[in-house]
């Protein structure tokens, strides 16, 4: 029970701040990244941003809904499953194209129509 009310006030904790701090960081490297960077650096500089934090958030996010994923997204649980941090919901969709149920085709549908080929592009990366 210790280890769970630690692991919960870490989880708080982090929480907390990055609330706190997230939006302000945002506006400030927005504010630095116009008066710092010529306008081709600008540009860059918020791409790999905006690029790291879609890889973060699907990082968090193949975490929290892993085990609501595994049941509604793959027909059969075989190797490749929702909830390795370090894997992302479109690698492992990918990972799984020939076991996926019509919900898991309707997000791969989606996916591909966001960003064309980003089921071949996950799997290269």
């Amino acid at each position: 029970m210790k280890e769970l009310i630690k692991w919960m006030g870490i989880f708080l904790t982090a929480v907390t701040l990055f609330v706190i701090i997230a939006p302000v960081a945002i506006w400030y490297n927005l504010v630095m990244s116009v008066i710092e960077y010529r306008k081709h650096s600008f540009y860059k500089y918020w791409i790999d941003l905006l690029y790291a934090l879609s890889v973060a958030i699907d990082n968090m996010g193949n975490v929290i809904i892993a085990e609501f994923m595994n049941r509604a997204a793959i027909v059969e649980k075989k190797d490749h499953l929702f909830g390795v941090p370090s894997q992302t919901v479109s690698y492992v969709l990918a990972k799984n194209l020939d076991n996926l149920t019509s919900f898991g085709k309707m997000i791969v549908y989606i996916l591909e129509k966001v960003h064309p080929g980003h089921m071949n592009y996950v799997l290269n990366e």
